[in-house]
């Protein structure tokens, strides 16, 4: 598995090697925008609708739906914005974005990995699963335990440890070379450190469903 050392690895070498042909025919790149925070889910969703200049149709998969099955997916489409509400700045940033997928962290549910998927106009929003921090390690695939750790964040914060929680997007495309302003669009939807205090609080109560509720409220999520 070790996902987090080979993806990274394997990333800075395809990415200078394999970009340059794409890069000089069409100016085509990739990025990958990593954190160790939970997004907070109506800051984000604001960033994703000024995909495709406010055009992308954002889908949220039923809860139940294989996020890698082929064809059409059940699910429910999200009403799009005004274009009068959405940040022009934001928009122009994303503009090259053609296509971008990964994990999501979403500050609703301290427990459920969130898979995101766009290409073009189209995108989607669905339930990978469970962390696997979320998971007790009885319960982990034997003999996986060491790979498993390997995504787990080490850098210490609340005592409890936020396991494998964490923000992974591959963003492909052009104009790119202004990607620290691509990552700032993102950064921007990451909860602050006071609404990450009240989410460590929330996620600490003792009873799960209790603590789920709670962050629910705290944290109201388009994404289910």
């Amino acid at each position: 598995h070790s996902h987090s050392h080979s993806h990274s690895h394997s990333h800075s070498h395809s990415h200078s090697h394999g970009e340059t042909t794409a890069a000089e025919r069409f100016g085509i790149r990739s990025v990958v925008y990593r954190a160790r925070r939970p997004f907070h889910p109506q800051r984000l969703l604001s960033v994703l609708q000024c995909l495709q200049g406010g055009a992308a149709v954002l889908k949220v998969l039923d809860p139940d739906q294989d996020v890698s099955a082929k064809g059409e997916k059940a699910g429910q489409e999200l009403a799009q914005p005004a274009s009068g509400d959405l940040d022009r700045g934001v928009i122009e940033t994303l503009s090259g974005v053609m296509r971008s997928k990964g994990f999501l962290w979403l500050a609703s549910s301290d427990v459920v990995a969130y898979y995101w998927s766009h290409a073009g106009a189209h995108a989607e929003v669905g339930v990978m699963g469970r962390w696997w921090g979320a998971v007790p390690e009885e319960r982990w695939p034997e003999g996986f335990a060491s790979t498993i750790r390997e995504d787990f964040d080490t850098g210490g914060g609340d005592a409890g440890g936020r396991g494998d929680r964490r923000q992974e997007l591959v963003i492909i495309g052009t104009g790119l070379e202004q990607d620290a302003k691509v990552m700032d669009a993102f950064e921007g939807a990451l909860l602050t450190d006071e609404e990450l205090a009240l989410y460590d609080e929330l996620r600490g109560i003792e009873d799960a469903d209790e603590a789920m509720e709670k962050l629910r409220e705290a944290f109201p999520s388009p994404f289910g």
